[in-house]
């Protein structure tokens, strides 16, 4: 969700779906995006005295696992990243993005070439999707399994650790 496809008024958030134990469901702020851009200005630092309204939602973030309280301040769960500092994090890991998409491409291209010599006709102009969508499984859900697999990848998280959302915020 960003404030580039409309969805929010400042900020960005980001979900990762995929993990052996889930501790978020991204329909928590794509069913409400009220919600979704109160949390992007409590991760900014910008709710300094709520309202009763406000309250009321920081009651929901901390229900979900979104937020907690500890000495009268309520903090986010999740990474929080300025526009700058996620810049920076980006350009280190280019060119590990660029040989993860040179991986993927070959990958959809062969499951094109498959799924054109097996899908009934009335599918073959769905094909591009289906490949793209197999290519994603396998590429992200794969290398997050990889990761998981070899211990670099933790689920054991405390209560007030939800690293599967990262918010980016403005600087």
């Amino acid at each position: 969700m960003s404030q580039f496809d409309g969805s929010l008024n400042e900020g960005e958030l980001h979900f990762m779906d995929w993990l052996q134990k889930p501790k978020n469901n991204h329909h928590d702020f794509y069913r409400n995006q009220k919600l979704a851009n109160f949390f992007i200005k409590l991760a900014a630092g910008k709710i300094t005295e709520p309202n009763e309204y406000e309250k009321d939602m920081i009651a929901e973030l901390i229900q979900k696992g979104y937020a907690f309280t500890a000495n009268n301040t309520t903090s986010v769960t999740t990474p929080v990243f300025t526009r700058s500092e996620f810049g920076r994090l980006f350009s280190m890991l280019h060119p590990l993005f660029d040989e993860a998409l040179d991986i993927s491409s070959k990958i959809e291209a062969e499951a094109e070439k498959l799924l054109y010599n097996h899908v009934p006709s009335h599918l073959t102009e769905q094909v591009k999707s289906i490949a793209c969508m197999r290519m994603f499984d396998v590429v992200i859900g794969g290398s997050a399994q990889i990761m998981y697999n070899k211990d670099y990848l933790k689920t054991n998280w405390t209560a007030n650790e939800m690293p599967t959302v990262y918010a980016i915020i403005e600087d």
